[in-house]
Formats: C-alpha cells, structure tokens, sequence
C-alpha cells in the first residue's frame, strides 16, 4: 500500500494486514472500518478547532463515547495531557519539565522539609544551562552525548567524596 495510504488508514484508527487490506470490515459498512478493540478515551478529535473549544467527542463507531481508534487523535490526546502548564499560588507557572528538574535537584539534597526559599533555589538550579560531561561522572567512562562544537567541562566524580 503506498505510504499516503497507510498513513490516512492509521489515522483513521484502520487496522490492515501486511499487505495492506483491512482486517475488520463489519458486515453493512464501508470497507476499512476502524477496528473499535483499540479505542482510546479522548476528550476531543485531533482538529486544532475542537481543542481550542473543547468540544466533546464523537465517533460514529462507538456509540458516541468519548474515545477514538485514530492513531493521531491518541497522539493528540496524548501530548495535550502531558503538554501543560499550571500557575501555582505564587505566580510561578511550572510545565512537567520544570517539576522534573526541581524534583531532582531537590532529591539531591536529600529530600529536606520544602520551604518557598528552598524551592525558590531548586528552581535557580534547575533553570541553569549547564556544558556538557567530559566524563560521565558516574561510570568515569567517556561521555559521548554532546555534538562537536557543543561546550563540554569536567565535573568532579559524583557522589562526591566524602569529608571528615
């Protein structure tokens, strides 16, 4: 089947074989029906438009609910759950990336009691762009993630050693 095709089949939610024929054509309907086993619950079809309304689903395939077998309206549905951003109390708007990066830095330092100044500190550290391991600072091997012309420094052995 040509790539276009297999494309506009996956984003319909069509199962096919290897060789590119459906696998499920519901006797009455059109060829190529959407296989309604691997419905995914979403809140909206992946049309820029009905996110921005939040409008609810709907799917002829199943009855109206709330899910779809479309690959891209679970990829959709996917990133606009994870891609968000909330404004806490204070005013500080965190996005899933920066509550990873402070949970790090505040598991480094042992999980102390948090206090605003505390997180207001994870957060600097978190915020920093740093250079790139020469070495990986765990193993000692060499570190091979940057690209050429990406800025690399040495950083000490981690953990660091202790001191008496």
């Amino acid at each position: 089947m040509p790539a276009d095709q297999d494309v506009a089949a996956a984003i319909q939610g069509v199962e096919q074989d290897a060789n590119g024929n459906p696998t499920q054509t519901p006797v009455g309907s059109t060829p190529a029906a959407p296989g309604g086993y691997r419905a995914t619950a979403v809140r909206a079809r992946s049309v820029i438009g009905n996110v921005l309304k939040k409008v609810a689903f709907s799917w002829p395939f199943n009855g109206g609910s709330a899910a779809t077998t479309s690959v891209l309206d679970m990829i959709e549905g996917t990133a606009e759950q994870i891609a968000v951003r909330y404004i806490d109390a204070d005013g500080i708007v965190w996005d899933p990336k920066a509550f990873w990066h402070v949970q790090i830095e505040h598991f480094k330092d042992g999980l102390p009691p948090l206090t605003p100044e505390l997180i207001a500190q994870y957060w600097v550290n978190a915020t920093k762009l740093r250079a790139w391991p020469t070495t990986d600072v765990i193993t000692g091997q060499p570190y091979t993630g940057a690209f050429p012309g990406e800025a690399t420094q040495t950083y000490p052995s981690y953990p660091p050693a202790a001191t008496s």
